[in-house]
């Protein structure tokens, strides 16, 4: 038998037996909320219905692996166009359990800077909620990460009962700075959930 003939035999047994390095990585067992498509306010506004470029969130996914963390995944239509003139934000308060705070954690994904214009990259930030100014804590609390239309965080969860219901609420916002003419996008999410939730 050709070389040839025998490269594709052995791809057509992998794709067959779904085994080794042909198979397709294994999507991570969870919970898949919708989130309805278009229907984002203005930034910072309750009015209006229509959603920019980079907003519209399609699904939330979640998620925990072996080594505990929550991880959240916020699906976009479409990925932002990160840059100077695009102001983007993922921003969500997780009710839960945590080891770096009192209660729960701010997550924060942005590339807008203090002081300066937004940037080309996002960075991600965690809060503690139960202060006032928000001050900043540990990024094990909470990482994040934005690639293409896909935004992940992984979500410190230390001490929270498997059968004790948490919350996610927040928003993606979009905005235009120096731009008057468009007034940017606010998608917000609310989801309910527990950890054996994600495991049944």
């Amino acid at each position: 038998m050709a070389l040839g003939a025998l490269a594709v035999l052995a791809l057509g047994t992998a794709a067959l037996l779904d085994l080794g390095p042909f198979a397709p990585p294994e999507t991570p067992r969870g919970l898949e909320a919708d989130d309805p498509l278009g229907d984002c306010r203005e930034a910072g506004l309750d009015r209006g219905e229509s959603c920019d470029a980079g907003a519209d969130i399609t699904a939330i996914n979640l998620w925990q692996p072996d080594d505990g963390a929550l991880m959240v995944e916020l699906r976009l239509t479409e990925a932002p166009d990160l840059g100077p003139d695009l102001a983007w934000t993922a921003e969500f308060y997780v009710e839960a359990a945590n080891a770096f705070t009192d209660g729960g954690v701010i997550c924060r994904l942005t590339n807008v800077t203090d002081g300066g214009p937004p940037v080309s990259e996002a960075r991600s930030y965690a809060f503690d909620p139960n202060t006032v100014p928000r001050q900043q804590i540990d990024a094990g609390a909470c990482e994040g990460s934005l690639d293409g239309s896909s935004a992940r965080f992984s979500i410190d969860v230390a001490g929270q009962p498997a059968d004790e219901q948490f919350r996610l609420i927040g928003l993606v916002r979009l905005e235009y700075p120096g731009d008057d003419t468009q007034p940017g996008s606010d998608d917000d999410f609310l989801v309910r959930a527990s950890l054996a939730d994600l495991r049944d």
